[in-house]
């Protein structure tokens, strides 16, 4: 009886491949490149045999190398699909490399990984609330960072909304020490209250900052207009476009903020359960969580917390009477004003590119 035999050769290939461990390693390499599809693009090009699927098997079989003990991590959120399902990416900041990727952004999932890694002592993470509560479950003596993205989006928004009130502020202040005394009542303008309650004092004081900056603006717009200057050099000295001078002028009234229009969610279907849940004196917000997810909802607990808080906050009726134009300033200023050119859009830029 005759047997058939070979010689194995370590050192080239391996048994039953057709491929050498060179062109192996060739093609493994490109695949974590480039991935399947650009990686075997890329090997035909060179006379490299192999498949989008030959490239990402081989990738697959790498053995990764042993991560060490992470001491500074970062952790963000990403999705699965947008809107529906999240995870959480875990990074090594020292090493600049990803640690790990979680199936959510729960708080029993991110906790559970680190207490699987007592070894990290600083976490850098965005403004979540439940990334705030896995930390100080799963590593309580880790020290709690805000991301440079985020420290610098918190500055730029603070010097914003301090810049949009107080330069409004000083240049009514400026306008109004030149008026005679029983006119500066009739030139104060009336704040509008919004009918809709804001969601923090916070969002408040913002939103009433960038009125305010939008109604000085207004007022010099009509005070150029009567000096007889164009929409565009309006526009260029405000630091606005002519095409919003113009629209401004042909409103006739101060253009108020126009509300947001709503976009549609993943609860809106369950909004009548979820009222009359409400109405009945219901407030466990897992229990409600729970019998949405019998019925079918597949949206987060975040989005049902948020319509929760909607119903949570009461409305507000709106007070005071806003003035169908508001009225002119007494002084009007030939020259621009020294802060006239100064927006606090533009400082918050300055200051992101500066924190960058």
């Amino acid at each position: 009886m005759r047997k058939i035999f070979a010689e194995h050769f370590p050192s080239l290939t391996s048994p039953r491949v057709t491929f050498t461990l060179r062109l192996q390693e060739a093609l493994r390499e490109m695949g974590f490149e480039l991935g399947g599809e650009a990686g075997a693009r890329l090997g035909k090009k060179l006379s490299y045999p192999g498949s989008p699927d030959t490239i990402l098997r081989l990738v697959k079989r790498a053995e990764l190398p042993a991560a060490s003990a992470p001491r500074v991590v970062g952790l963000d959120d990403w999705s699965w699909k947008r809107r529906l399902r999240y995870g959480t990416l875990i990074c090594d900041l020292e090493s600049r490399k990803p640690l790990d990727v979680l199936a959510d952004r729960s708080v029993k999932t991110v906790s559970a990984w680190f207490q699987k890694h007592p070894s990290v002592e600083i976490v850098s993470r965005d403004r979540s609330s439940e990334y705030a509560a896995a930390i100080k479950k799963g590593a309580p003596q880790a020290i709690e960072v805000a991301d440079r993205w985020h420290l610098g989006k918190n500055l730029a928004e603070s010097v914003k909304t301090l810049l949009a009130r107080g330069l409004a502020e000083i240049r009514r202040a400026w306008h109004v020490q030149a008026i005679p005394e029983q006119e500066r009542e009739e030139t104060e303008p009336v704040l509008e209250e919004e009918k809709r309650p804001a969601r923090s004092r916070h969002e408040e004081q913002a939103r009433l900052a960038r009125r305010a900056q939008k109604l000085d603006r207004y007022e010099q717009v009509l005070e150029l207009r009567d000096q007889g200057l164009t929409a565009a050099d309006i526009g260029s000295r405000i630091g606005i476009s002519g095409r919003t001078v113009q629209r401004w002028l042909a409103h006739g009234s101060f253009p108020e903020a126009r509300r947001r229009r709503r976009r549609p969610s993943l609860i809106d279907p369950y909004e009548r359960y979820v009222l009359q849940w409400w109405q009945a004196g219901n407030r466990n917000g897992l229990q409600l969580y729970r019998e949405l997810r019998a019925q079918g909802y597949k949206g987060s607990s975040k989005a049902m917390y948020r319509y929760l808080e909607r119903l949570r906050t009461p409305q507000r009726p709106s007070v005071g009477l806003t003035p169908s134009k508001p009225q002119r300033r007494k002084s009007v200023l030939a020259e621009p004003a020294p802060l006239e050119n100064f927006s606090a859009q533009r400082a918050s830029l300055s200051v992101c590119v500066s924190t960058g």
